[in-house]
């Protein structure tokens, strides 16, 4: 594709960040972290923090045997580490793409990745994920991308399996459809606070409030969890009467998830189940809308 100057986009830079600018959107990139900071779309917040990768999840009953691994290996603690970060324009995008690792504290680290975020004239965003593993770490629990959204993204739709949580192993129960629910409905109450709430072989989800909507759309299919709990928290939490809401919608859009499994008392997970490829990619589209008085900006 020739390169030319993107029509309607103003391209701002400084020593920490990277800024697009269109109409009605703003979009603001740290070079530090190699992820999205801010996105504003009429003038309005849509994120609360960073997206940023995320391969932890709570560890469930069967996975009381690996998560000893999991943790030796640092995967609860991951970091990022950015190499560097490149600006290339495009005649209908701009694309900040950013070489990095994820690397625990004095351990080797486990994934080598390619983000490329492609920032298109009118806001719709692309998020594009090339990823290595360090094949000497144990298998992955999961491979995702975190949003932190405010706590009035409560209503969710989704094209995928459903209406029960489900996972590569574990979905017997579930079928192909279009589904209406609420983060508050799709957590499964465990005695023992764990991984839960996942719905696989998705296309598409969205998760809105009273002024607007978060679309996640994707080419390939992808699984998806929306929570009001931290990861951290059903991690570190003994009992399901003591957890706490958080003032904070969680969207984490997993490319894949390791199966559950029936370790608790059973054998070890498969192969087949376990998350363990050297080389993966993939991608997914947001797109924000936001509702003001009779008007839609989109």
């Amino acid at each position: 594709e020739e390169k030319a100057p993107v029509s309607g986009v103003e391209i701002v830079r400084s020593l920490h960040n990277i800024g697009v600018r269109g109409e009605n959107f703003e979009v603001m990139f740290s070079v530090l972290n190699g992820g999205l900071v801010s996105y504003k779309y009429a003038g309005r917040e849509m994120i609360e923090a960073i997206p940023k990768p995320n391969f932890w999840r709570a560890p469930t009953d069967n996975d009381r045997k690996i998560k000893n691994d999991w943790i030796e290996a640092g995967f609860d603690q991951i970091t990022t580490h950015v190499y560097n970060n490149e600006i290339k324009t495009y005649s209908n995008k701009v694309e900040i793409i950013s070489s990095l690792c994820l690397i625990p504290p004095y351990r080797e680290k486990v994934l080598d990745l390619t983000v490329t975020w492609s920032i298109y004239p009118y806001g719709l965003i692309k998020c594009d994920v090339k990823a290595n593993k360090n094949m000497k770490t144990p298998y992955l629990p999961r491979f995702g991308v975190q949003l932190k959204l405010n706590k009035s993204y409560e209503h969710v739709s989704y094209f995928g399996f459903g209406p029960y949580e489900n996972y590569i192993d574990k979905n017997s129960s579930c079928y192909l459809g279009r589904f209406n629910s609420t983060v508050s409905e799709m957590h499964e109450d465990y005695i023992k606070p764990q991984e839960n709430g996942s719905h696989h072989f998705c296309r598409e989800v969205s998760v809105k409030n009273d002024c607007g909507k978060i679309y996640v759309l994707s080419e390939n299919d992808f699984a998806f969890n929306a929570s009001h709990f931290s990861v951290n928290q059903l991690t570190n939490t003994d009992h399901n009467f003591e957890l706490n809401k958080e003032n904070l919608t969680y969207l984490i859009i997993d490319y894949k998830q390791s199966g559950i499994g029936s370790n608790s008392c059973g054998p070890d997970l498969p192969d087949e189940y376990r998350f363990n490829e050297s080389e993966f990619s993939y991608n997914f589209y947001l797109k924000f809308l936001y509702y003001f008085g009779f008007f839609r900006f989109s």
